[in-house]
């Protein structure tokens, strides 16, 4: 099964970057409005299934209700789920290098004058 993920926030908690323009109730009726937009692409997809993520009852209805799979976000979001890497570099980092060699400098940049 392929699978569209569609996570999205809590309404009270969502956009709030324009909390200074906007009101919460503006915010979720925003945050609602790009949840159909986006919906109205995904769901006319052939082949792919759409799951709606969130803490939010009205969110998950209106999934349901345009045909999503919707999936109740029960653990805390996903910044909280990231760990660092075992093979990162320092404390508290979060990246890594997939394989089993370390990353490899560079080459050294020529004189374009040097003869080789």
């Amino acid at each position: 099964m392929r699978v569209i993920a569609l996570p999205v926030k809590s309404l009270a908690e969502a956009k709030s970057r324009l909390d200074p323009v906007l009101s919460p109730l503006e915010r979720g009726a925003l945050t609602l409005a790009m949840l159909e937009d986006v919906m109205d692409a995904t769901l006319a997809i052939p082949g792919w299934s759409t799951w709606v993520i969130s803490p939010d009852e009205a969110v998950l209805e209106i999934g349901l209700r345009r045909g999503a799979h919707a999936i109740e976000e029960e653990m805390p979001p996903l910044a909280s789920a990231v760990r660092p890497h075992p093979r990162a570099g320092r404390p508290g980092s979060i990246g890594g290098r997939i394989g089993d060699e370390p990353p490899r400098p560079p080459p050294a940049r020529r004189d374009p004058g040097e003869v080789r």
